[in-house]
């Protein structure tokens, strides 16, 4: 099974934030007593988890039809993906065959086809940020995460999650056919689940069927 040239480094950047993650939640003597009940006063840090909650469905959904029709088991990983994030698809990435060879099941399909749904995450996360970004402080958030040193991963994982999304996105726009990709690629790498949302709101249904499923065509001979 041929995979990506860039297997290795995925590897790695699972290997980089296992060890983080690790070391961001060793005990600190130094640090105050922990406190999770501010992180739900803090304006700040809800938006930042209602963005990485709306950026991880699409993005999902684009991993499980990737992996089918790759034909690989892997994309299994997307049940610990709504809880671990990066982890979990960095191993897919490092996983994930090169060639695609079958079509995806057509539950997946329909799923990906459903544009309220896309439409909806996109409109969701801008009405968060629109609501929750002026509420909240620099120094408010910043006291927050001091008191919650190991929540800082997911500051890391929102960006790294924008980025390492775009291999699966290219391979829906290749599937689909897709027109001026380079502007989709740019506006999901920085919006997330805006860009992404918009995305498959505009693009889930015009996902082509592969050459592997059309059926052969014949002439009758006169």
């Amino acid at each position: 099974m041929t995979r990506s040239r860039f297997s290795p480094l995925y590897l790695l950047l699972f290997a980089a934030c296992v060890a983080l993650l690790v070391w961001l939640n060793l005990p600190r003597p130094e640090l105050p007593p922990q406190d999770m009940s501010v992180l739900l006063r803090d304006p700040w840090f809800i938006y930042g988890f209602a963005h990485f909650s709306f950026l991880l469905m699409p993005a999902a959904a684009l991993l499980v039809a990737d992996g089918q029709r790759r034909g690989s088991r892997a994309w299994w990983l997307v049940l610990p993906y709504f809880a671990l994030g990066i982890l979990p698809l960095s191993l897919y990435l490092a996983a994930r065959p090169a060639i695609e060879r079958q079509a995806a099941a057509p539950w997946i399909t329909q799923a990906l086809a459903r544009r309220w749904f896309w439409l909806a995450c996109a409109v969701l996360s801008l009405v968060s940020a629109i609501m929750l970004l002026p509420m909240g402080s620099g120094p408010q958030l910043l006291n927050t995460m001091r008191q919650n040193f190991g929540w800082w991963f997911m500051w890391l994982d929102i960006p790294l999650n924008h980025i390492f999304v775009l291999p699966l996105v290219q391979a829906h726009m290749r599937h689909a056919s897709v027109q001026r990709q380079s502007r989709w690629l740019a506006a999901i790498a920085v919006s997330g689940p805006i860009g992404l949302g918009l995305y498959l709101a505009t693009h889930s249904s015009k996902t082509s069927r592969p050459a592997l499923c059309a059926r052969p065509t014949f002439q009758r001979r006169r």
